[in-house]
């Protein structure tokens, strides 16, 4: 996207290379007019297939091919805070896979983050922050996708303040007890966290908040933020202050959304996990989208988990959750009509309203948290994917 908001306008580049680039700082492979670039990578096919994607985009269009060329210099100006949210969501592929075909790889954000600078003209801010799932390693992230150094690398070339942090709260701690996940505080956002309230403008506006759920949280959290007509998100404020948004999402496969883009990506801004549904208890037929078809077997097991979350007894948590594990596992002499949990199908009809509401929070909500009726903040969207 380019320009507005709401910019139409979509341009689309294949590269041809077996893997991503290797060689830390990922540099372009060759000198290009606009851009002082120290070093040279003629292995890299990213950074030019980038560049192309601006340049297809029309953006900064008289001056394409000149030294003066500034492609993002219509909407990120000098003196602004930029922030950049690239999807960073996990430290390690689940499966021992490629850890890639599920992260944005840091070769994408050189040409970003030097057409970013150039726009800033050495006056500004750039943020590059992301909210990984309960679970996930911040610091081993940046290790094993090679992110820290290459940031390290750049920060020194730019006089521009570039900043990274761990944009959750809280993280997850293994504790012995099945089903229990502990909170460790992280809390790195020196601007602090907000609330963002979008009230009558969320889409679970007419949604039982009492049927909502995360499966890694008590749902009387989640209770307390999407009740008594408010449906609210904690934003680190960092991001609130920013003036645009740089979306780098990554192409791949989910199981409640069917395919992760951009509008998924902003998942990863909220710091605080339990405010976000789902998906709502039952079976559509019970109006939920928990699972396909009704079960008194499932409706129990519900209960139970959330016994394990909310209960603080320990002997509690412990007999419900091996009740729990017991009563899942009879599936295997009395099978269920359908193998569903937690709305991991295409019938989730809850996150899109999540995302709905995250999206809509992004755009309109103010420096304040407020939601206005004007857009806040400008956006720019790349999407980096492995189509196969």
């Amino acid at each position: 996207m380019k320009g507005s908001a709401f910019d139409p306008t979509v341009a689309i580049r294949s590269v041809e290379a077996p893997e991503y680039p290797s060689r830390i700082p990922y540099d372009p492979p060759e000198h290009y007019p606009e851009m002082a670039s120290e070093g040279i990578d003629p292995d890299n096919r990213v950074y030019p297939a980038v560049r192309r994607l601006l340049a297809d985009l029309g953006l900064d269009l008289e001056r394409q091919g000149t030294p003066a060329w500034n492609p993002f210099g219509d909407i990120v100006k000098p003196g602004m805070t930029v922030f950049v949210k690239p999807n960073t969501v996990v430290h390690e592929h689940e499966k021992r896979k490629d850890l890639f075909s599920v992260l944005v790889h840091p070769s994408v954000l050189r040409p970003i983050l030097d057409y970013t600078c150039r726009a800033l003209q050495g006056h500004g801010k750039i943020i590059i922050g992301d909210s990984q799932l309960y679970s996930s390693n911040y610091d081993k992230m940046l290790v094993t996708s090679g992110l820290g150094d290459f940031l390290k690398w750049y920060r020194p070339k730019t006089k521009i303040d570039i900043q990274w942090f761990d944009l959750r709260m809280n993280k997850a701690r293994r504790t012995w007890l099945y089903g229990r996940w502990a909170r460790t505080r992280v809390e790195q956002d020196p601007e602090g966290y907000q609330f963002v309230d979008l009230g009558d403008h969320s889409c679970f506006k007419d949604i039982d908040p009492a049927r909502l759920r995360i499966a890694i949280a008590s749902h009387k959290n989640m209770f307390k933020h999407h009740s008594g007509g408010k449906h609210e998100y904690l934003f680190p404020r960092s991001f609130l202050l920013s003036d645009v948004v740089i979306n780098v999402a990554k192409l791949k496969t989910h199981r409640r959304t069917a395919v992760t883009l951009a509008l998924k990506n902003y998942m990863g801004i909220p710091a605080y996990k339990d405010s976000l549904p789902h998906f709502t208890t039952g079976s559509p037929e019970e109006g939920g989208d928990q699972y396909i078809h009704p079960s008194r077997r499932k409706q129990i097991i519900t209960s139970l988990h959330d016994r394990v979350q909310t209960s603080r007894f320990i002997p509690v948590k412990f007999v419900c959750a091996v009740t729990k594990k017991l009563l899942w596992n009879s599936y295997r002499v009395f099978p269920f009509k359908d193998n569903v949990f937690e709305a991991m199908w295409w019938g989730n009809d809850t996150v899109w309203r999540t995302l709905h509401d995250l999206n809509r929070a992004v755009l309109y909500a103010d420096k304040q948290g407020v939601i206005r009726e004007s857009v806040q903040r400008s956006q720019f969207v790349l999407i980096d994917g492995v189509i196969g």
